[in-house]
């Protein structure tokens, strides 16, 4: 058998410790990369491999070299040599073979490794990538610059944009901050210096200044954070910016609008609120401070101070519109009450608020609003009040004397009369009877308006006997108009409690109009049901129906609605409004529903029980 020389095996012996040093070599300078735990004990059991096998390398050497020391060419004992030999073989082929077996495992471990480094860089990349497409949406760039080397690490497109620059052009410019004065405004650019002084110092800068470019200026607001190395200087300086010139005009629109709406409200007198309902806090307007009869600077507790100025016999009905308000009952709270101010005198005041900031529950958390002195207009609307009562008062008693002589002449002395004078007679009925009605309505609605001169006796009634009653009152009507009226009782016990005489005089209203806008030979349904505590009347005719712009409007004074046909267009327009208020003064309440071109009905409601009133409620269904 045939083994390699000693001259070969020491070459090979030596050359395999030489590797086995590099393996080292290379470990420990690639041992801060490898940040696992995993990838570090594979490191150190590939070495372990690595050195076990080299210290049999080191023994065979030391053998080798002793046994050329001791054996001499004179001594030459050929059998000891060949069992060195045969020994120093197999070691070699067994270091080589756990050499051999620590290399590949810690080459594949490299490799994984280098693919899952490879894997990380991509991941990265994309991240970048994403960040570079949300900055630019955002508007937002930013900027890495090597303040050691000169050189910018890196620079968004939107940075150098916001500069009105080329990305590769705003390299090539600028090696510092420093250097972004390039295209700062001429203005700016002593400030700017003056902060980028800070960055030397290892300070943050906030800045904010114009960029010229030709297309006009951009305003540009600047964060720049100085890196530190432990030693205290300033290796990197990340700056990032944001083209803020829309927000800035948007703000300095939005400053311009409100002073605006300042000088508006200030001129007009209205005093503005907030109140938080949750914690029972409001916040005023300098005018609201002005209104209550407070300094526009003063602190006070606008809440409490409202509160306890409220005259409090108008408190309950302010505090119940707001409640209805929160609940959602109705749209917006809207009262009018009296307020006495700092000086101690009383003021008329009317306040609207609108509830805002809705939680998850559809619960309001704030309510907004105004609040105005209508004391001049109340004052006004009284003169005007008395005024017209006043007119009423003196026409009525001539009026009814001339009603009355037109029916003396009509009734007894038309025969001896020309047919013409007869049909001038009547169509002078026809008009003293119009003004009549006027101003009865007219002295109605100022006796309602001033909550005097009105009065109820409300008690239990049987609800069909009144309508039978009404009914009759309104057949001439309905036959000259040729429209038939079916009564309908669906209730078992039709009593309720109403002031009878009012209760006609509402009911009267309500068909007389259904009557005159039903076409002819047409119907008009009158129904009496019961509805759990409550005893309704509904009067349905066949008319036009009311129009949506029409339905806010339908219980205001003199409000008509437009139309070509003088049929329509009879009356004052106080029908309606002198019922509600009739209605809702016997605790009742009104409203209706109607299907343009079908049908539309009125309603009204009385409690049965009398520990049940239902005071100002009205609803409109169109």
């Amino acid at each position: 058998m045939n083994f390699p020389s000693t001259a070969s095996m020491y070459s090979f012996d030596l050359s395999l410790i030489a590797a086995s040093a590099v393996a080292t070599v290379v470990v420990v300078l690639q041992w801060s990369r490898l940040g696992e735990m995993q990838a570090r004990a594979s490191a150190l059991l590939v070495l372990a491999g690595i050195w076990v096998g080299s210290s049999i390398y080191v023994a065979d050497l030391f053998a080798m070299t002793l046994f050329q020391y001791f054996r001499g060419p004179e001594n030459e004992n050929r059998f000891m040599v060949d069992v060195h030999t045969i020994y120093a073989w197999y070691a070699n082929a067994f270091s080589t073979f756990l050499i051999t077996i620590s290399l590949v495992v810690f080459t594949r471990r490299f490799v994984i490794h280098t693919k899952h480094l490879e894997v990380l860089a991509e991941k990265l990349s994309d991240q970048k990538k994403q960040l570079d497409q949300a900055s630019s949406l955002a508007k937002l760039g930013y900027c890495v610059f090597n303040t050691q080397s000169g050189d910018i690490e890196y620079c968004s497109d939107t940075h150098a944009n916001n500069f009105c620059q080329t990305k590769e052009d705003y390299i090539n410019e600028v090696s510092t901050p420093n250097s972004n004065l390039l295209f700062i405004h001429p203005h700016d650019r002593e400030r700017v210096q003056q902060k980028y002084l800070d960055l030397r110092a290892g300070k943050s800068v906030v800045l904010e200044y114009r960029v010229s470019s030709r297309g006009g200026e951009r305003l540009i607001r600047e964060v720049t954070q100085p890196i530190i190395d432990k030693n205290g200087n300033v290796v990197r300086e990340m700056m990032s910016s944001l083209d803020i010139t829309q927000k800035h005009q948007t703000e300095t629109e939005l400053k311009i609008t409100r002073q605006r709406l300042d000088a508006a409200i200030t001129g007009a007198s209205i005093g503005v609120f907030d109140v938080d309902i949750q914690n029972g806090v409001s916040t005023v307007s300098s005018t609201w401070r002005t209104l209550m009869g407070f300094e526009p600077g003063e602190d006070v507790n606008a809440q409490a101070e409202w509160l306890a100025r409220v005259h409090p016999e108008d408190l309950p009905s302010v505090q119940k519109a707001d409640v209805d308000c929160i609940a959602g009952k109705t749209a917006r709270s809207e009262a009018e009450y009296r307020l006495r101010v700092a000086d101690g005198t009383w003021r008329w005041m009317r306040s609207v608020a609108i509830p805002q900031d809705f939680t998850r529950g559809n619960t309001p958390q704030r309510l907004v609003g105004v609040q105005i002195d209508i004391t001049k207009l109340k004052e006004t609307d009284l003169i005007k009040r008395e005024f017209v009562s006043t007119v009423s008062h003196e026409l009525r008693t001539p009026l009814s004397s001339i009603h009355g002589a037109l029916k003396l002449l009509l009734g007894k002395v038309s025969g001896d009369l020309p047919l013409e004078a007869v049909d001038l007679l009547k169509i002078a009925q026809r008009n003293s009877d119009r003004l009549v009605l006027l101003i009865n309505d007219i002295l109605d609605v100022e006796k309602l308006a001033a909550q005097k001169g009105v009065d109820f006796n409300i008690l239990r009634s049987n609800i069909g006997d009144l309508v039978e009653k009404t009914i009759e009152s309104v057949q001439p009507l309905s036959i000259a108009s040729g429209i038939t009226v079916d009564v309908r009782d669906l209730s078992q016990d039709s009593a309720a409690f109403v002031d009878a005489d009012r209760f006609e005089q509402v009911l009267v209203n309500l068909v007389s109009n259904a009557i005159k806008f039903s076409p002819k030979n047409g119907l008009v349904r009158v129904k009496i049901e019961r509805i759990s505590t409550l005893m309704r009347v509904s009067v349905t005719d066949q008319g036009p129906g009311i129009s949506p712009e029409f339905s806010g409007k339908v219980f205001e004074r003199f409000s008509k609605a437009s139309s070509s046909d003088a049929k329509f267009s009879q009356g004052a327009g106080l029908g309606l409004f002198i019922s509600k208020q009739l209605v809702e003064q016997m605790g009742g309440q009104i409203g209706f529903r109607s299907e343009p071109n079908m049908a539309t009905t009125f309603w009204i409601e009385f409690p049965t029980d009398a520990n049940e009133p239902l005071v100002g409620a009205t609803e409109v269904a169109a």
